[in-house]
């Protein structure tokens, strides 16, 4: 049966509610304000016309009730995300005390590398120390030439590092107290890396005598008699053959630099020869080192082979009262240092002369001269 309220969805007229209305009024507006069976909110009917519309207080209790449910969805949400969100800031923290706790352990670490390392180097210079203030004056010759050799070893060693470090800088010069030019090597060694005057003078010796050898070993390793050129190394060389002059000239040098040619003779290398293309593979730069190995090897066995080793040991023949007769001089001065620097040179040329020659050469070059 067909409800009767469904006829009037769409009327706003307000049914009467008077005792005057008709019977057939009043039963028909009692129906349609009746409540009507509405069955279980599960089940909808199959035609929506057949739907009781809520009234204005069930729509708003509904509304309200969603609006609760919303809130209450809304803030179960928002409680997870702040549950999420300290689980993450936990993770965060732990993760933060983990790599600072690496890192204080790194610190440490390296801390204790220094230490140990400041231990070896302490305990390398107080080798060292020892080293070169042992006496050998009471000790046997042979145990006396050990220690002398482990002194000379460990000096030369230091000072041909400092000697190929500093190799850019061997020309660079700064002007110091009256106007002097000094080399900025010997300023570094001294003020700045606080070591002994020696040290810088010996730095700064090995350096000039690296020249000097870079001009002579294409005359040493040269089996052909090369022409040298005295004038370039500002040096007055005796008359003689060139066999001659090399020894002069080698000798003077030994003379100059004494125990430390070994070393400037192996600075000297790094800038000789000067073909070597440094940006070869490491294969061809072997080979080069090879080739630096083999020329420091043939230069040492023609210093040795010449006999000047240990040239500055050597005595000369004729002392200062002898050149002083034979110049018929009362005293000493310029002249007298000329002819002093010419017999060591005839002594260099002439290894095997003895004094009564070299004063002979002494006289017959003071006769041609007058």
């Amino acid at each position: 049966m067909e409800r009767k309220w469904t006829t009037n969805l769409t009327s706003n007229k307000r049914a009467k509610t008077h005792s005057t209305g008709s019977p057939a009024r009043s039963a028909h507006v009692e129906s349609c304000y009746s409540t009507p069976y509405l069955g279980d909110d599960t089940e909808r009917s199959s035609s929506p016309n057949l739907d009781r519309p809520l009234g204005r207080k069930a729509s708003k209790k509904r509304l309200k009730n969603k609006e609760k449910q919303t809130d209450v969805e809304r803030s179960l949400d928002h409680h997870h995300w702040n549950e999420r969100m300290e689980v993450e800031r936990q993770k965060v923290e732990r993760h933060n005390k983990i790599y600072a706790q690496q890192e204080i352990a790194l610190e440490q670490h390296r801390k204790q590398l220094e230490i140990e390392e400041r231990q070896v180097q302490e305990i390398q210079m107080q080798n060292e120390m020892k080293i070169m203030e042992t006496d050998t004056t009471g000790m046997d010759p042979l145990s006396a030439t050990y220690w002398n050799n482990l002194k000379i070893e460990d000096e030369q060693r230091r000072l041909y590092l400092y000697a190929a470090l500093f190799v850019p800088f061997r020309k660079t010069l700064y002007e110091g107290g009256k106007s002097r030019k000094i080399p900025v090597v010997n300023h570094i060694i001294r003020n700045s890396l606080k070591l002994r005057a020696s040290d810088a003078d010996t730095v700064v010796s090995i350096h000039s005598a690296m020249v000097k050898f870079i001009s002579l070993i294409p005359f040493i390793e040269s089996s052909e008699n090369m022409q040298i050129s005295e004038a370039e190394r500002g040096i007055e060389i005796l008359d003689l053959p060139v066999t001659s002059k090399l020894r002069i000239l080698t000798g003077l040098l030994l003379r100059e630099i004494k125990g430390f040619w070994r070393v400037a003779l192996m600075v000297s290398t790094l800038l000789y020869p000067s073909d070597i293309n440094h940006a070869e593979d490491i294969s061809k730069n072997n080979i080069q080192l090879d080739k630096r190995r083999k020329v420091f090897e043939m230069v040492e066995n023609a210093i040795v082979g010449l006999g000047l080793e240990e040239v500055w040991e050597l005595k000369p023949l004729v002392n200062g009262k002898d050149i002083m007769n034979v110049l018929q001089l009362k005293s000493g001065g310029p002249l007298m240092n000329d002819w002093q620097q010419k017999l060591v040179q005839w002594q260099l040329a002439h290894p095997s002369g003895t004094a009564e020659d070299c004063l002979d050469w002494m006289r017959q070059k003071r006769a041609k001269q007058s």
